[in-house]
């Protein structure tokens, strides 16, 4: 059977199965649905559980009342009267008559005997059907006190519901919402400009090259309705820190238009200005605030991140432009996705955005950002039951593997199979061990789609006509199973689906299975040298630059490039007009070779040409030779000086240009005493010939 870690439920919470109703102490099964008053609907949510920050009750769940059920005494049947009881009222009454007939009348034993049977067995027979139905009131009673009755049972036993009556775990706020709805005129213009000032670089960042040449909010305001707060839930498993999730939605009026203005444009004659228009979203935020600290604001920060992909609807609405359908549909085709899929991605848990809170101007805020502290090795075996998607033949299938939207791991393609067999190990980095997911997805590849040749243009079209894909089934599997256990080997199948990822319950099911080897590593539990690592990741940090020469007179406009053998080559955000730019941008490099260099270079972004600052290389394994014995992090930090750089027209001297990076080396696998790699491709980490990253 395949698991059900996928489907959302946490390790270890037991959950109430009403088809299958616990056993009592006795064996016999409690339907909770026949105690008075009690509602065993599946899902609901106890009447009288406590709101969130009481400490006197914790807060009850079906879960709840099964446990409550299970441990309470046995309820006397009402068909049946106890053997026990009968015997028992027998024997004492007609003990009782026998010494009465004594008393009163002469020692005729037979009589006796015979006078105290008649009167015995019927006064017996009263007497225990009047203790079994007192024993059986008090147990019902005890049942009603003990059990927590859900909507229908406090209807049934009241006859009404309290408008008072807190029916959900998580706490409802309408005086929250009140607050929102007189303060909105004040916040509207507060949350444009934060979204302005974290959306903006993105949409630059992003930008497809050699299309256009600025982005931006020509105007933004969330309109009169303010967002509706549903609920807030606290999880006080952490006492050092305050953590909130916080269900809202809004739909509204919204003036959101941004303006696009080609590469090649004459002022506002060019400039495209979409707009989105019928805009509705719901979702959950996450509200992490720590360290906590003595004085106020009581945290040195927050961090705010979306809890899964939120729901978003919204149309890109594009009036009548020159140059028509060739200058607009491109630049549409890369927009539209963007900002319903790649934009809301980078606020997803756990990428997040930061807010400094501390009164301290010298606090690191660095313990708040998102950061690497571990290892997922997955072992993708095998799938079975999966569905046929091109029109000719079976299906191409391959998986990608991820914990982070914007970088994936991908297995090799299998041809026209529906039965693929992969055996193939790949690793991805965990941030978030206790709240994280692993999203596990199987497309079909295809070589070829004809139907988008009715889309072909600079952008899209031949992109998605050679080398497209298709989703067959997706999977979200929970790691904090994993973390619990770190170094140990679950061997399960997994229900594919074609669910969204911010459904709790998971992707579903119904597209099949895969077969999956999974093991969680965390950084702390490296032994190995790094030195003797064959292959691993390459995580780079950049944070800001110095003394970089002047090209544009006397500035310039900086960004830097990161190549690395045959990996796609990363880029920074372009810092317009400084010599001392900050970036505090995040870069990755996955299945690394250690034998690799990194070359680093700076370049000043120019419309006619780029003209280059400095350049730095990175050689992987020298690096790791220069570590001390001994060491099981390879990690640096530093300001790195820059090679070539440009002289300066004014100077007629080059300036001592640095980047200040932290560039660290995660090891994947390890050479052994012979000196072969102890993990061989394509033949599984975890077979008899192999062996796992060392811990």
């Amino acid at each position: 059977m395949a698991s059900q870690a996928q489907n959302g439920a946490m390790p270890g919470k037991p959950m109430l199965d009403v088809q299958n109703p616990p056993k009592t102490p006795g064996g016999k099964r409690k339907d909770i649905s026949d105690v008075p008053g009690v509602d065993a609907t599946p899902g609901s949510t106890p009447v009288n559980a406590p709101r969130a920050g009481d400490d006197q009750m914790p807060g009850a769940t079906d879960a709840t009342i099964a446990s409550t059920a299970d441990s309470l005494p046995p309820t006397p049947d009402d068909r049946v009267l106890p053997a026990s009881y009968i015997a028992l009222g027998f024997l004492g009454i007609g003990f009782l008559f026998f010494l009465i007939f004594i008393e009163l009348f002469p020692p005729v034993w037979s009589e006796v005997a015979k006078w105290a049977v008649l009167w015995g067995i019927p006064a017996g027979l009263g007497f225990s059907f009047w203790k079994h139905k007192n024993e059986q009131h008090k147990a019902e009673n005890i049942e009603k006190l003990n059990v927590y009755p859900g909507l229908k049972g406090l209807k049934e036993m009241l006859g009404t519901v309290p408008a008072w009556i807190h029916y959900e775990e998580r706490e409802r706020v309408e005086w929250l919402n009140s607050v929102l709805q007189q303060m909105w005129p004040f916040y509207d213009p507060a949350i444009c400009e934060a979204v302005k000032a974290s959306v903006e670089p993105l949409l630059d960042a992003y930008k497809p090259p050699g299309l256009i040449k600025k982005i931006y909010f020509r105007t933004l305001t969330f309109g009169d309705a303010p967002f509706k707060i549903d609920n807030v839930w606290i999880d006080k498993a952490n006492s050092e820190e305050v953590c909130l999730e916080v269900g809202f939605r809004w739909a509204g009026e919204a003036n959101i238009a941004l303006a696009i203005e080609p590469i090649v444009s004459l002022g506002s004659v060019l400039r495209m200005v979409p707009k989105v228009s019928n805009l509705r979203m719901s979702g959950v935020w996450r509200i992490v605030m720590k360290p906590l600290i003595d004085d106020v604001p009581v945290v040195a920060g927050m961090v705010v991140a979306m809890k899964a992909p939120p729901q978003i609807h919204f149309t890109l609405e594009v009036g009548k432009q020159v140059g028509g359908a060739l200058v607009v549909k491109p630049i549409m085709l890369w927009l539209d996705p963007f900002l319903r899929h790649t934009l809301t991605d980078l606020f997803v848990w756990p990428n997040r955005i930061v807010v400094p809170l501390s009164p301290d101007p010298n606090f690191d805020y660095s313990i708040l950002e998102m950061r690497h502290v571990g290892l997922l090795t997955v072992e993708v075996v095998e799938a079975r039951g999966l569905k046929k998607y091109d029109v000719m033949g079976k299906s191409d299938p391959f998986i990608e593997l991820s914990t982070l939207p914007q970088s994936r791991e991908k297995t090799s393609v299998k041809k026209k199979t529906l039965t693929p067999t992969w055996n193939e190990t790949k690793h991805v980095l965990v941030q978030e061990p206790r709240t994280q997911f692993l999203r596990v997805e199987m497309f079909d590849h295809d070589l070829f789609q004809p139907k988008e040749l009715l889309n072909l243009n600079i952008i899209k079209g031949a992109t998605e006509m050679v080398g497209s894909q298709t989703l067959m089934g997706r999977a979200m599997v929970m790691i904090p199973k994993f973390a619990d256990a770190p170094g140990e080997l679950f061997d399960d199948w997994y229900d594919l689906g074609k669910g969204p990822w911010s459904n709790p319950d998971g992707c579903g099911q119904g597209e099949g299975e895969l077969h999956l080897r999974i093991k969680y590593t965390p950084f702390d539990r490296f032994t190995r040298h790094p030195r003797e690592s064959l292959t691993g990741a390459l995580l780079i940090r950049l944070v800001s630059g110095d003394e970089l020469p002047a090209k544009d007179g006397t500035t310039s406009d900086p960004f830097c490039t990161f190549k690395l053998g045959k990996h796609k080559e990363q880029k920074s955000w372009v810092i317009s007009a400084t010599l001392q730019p900050t970036w505090n941008q995040k870069f990755e490099f996955l299945n690394v070779d250690v034998n690799e260099t990194l070359e680093i270079s700076c370049i000043d972004d120019d419309m006619i040409g780029d003209e280059l600052l400095g350049k730095f290389s990175f050689p992987i394994a020298e690096r790791l030779k220069e570590l001390p014995a001994g060491a099981t992090e390879a990690k640096w930090e530093d300001n790195f000086h820059l090679t070539e750089v440009a002289v300066c027209d004014k100077r007629r001297t080059a300036p001592e240009a640095t980047l200040k990076m932290t560039i660290q080396w995660i090891p994947y696998t390890y050479l052994d005493d012979s000196g072969n790699a102890n993990q061989k491709k394509h033949h599984g980490l975890f077979h008899h010939k192999t062996k796992a990253v060392n811990a």
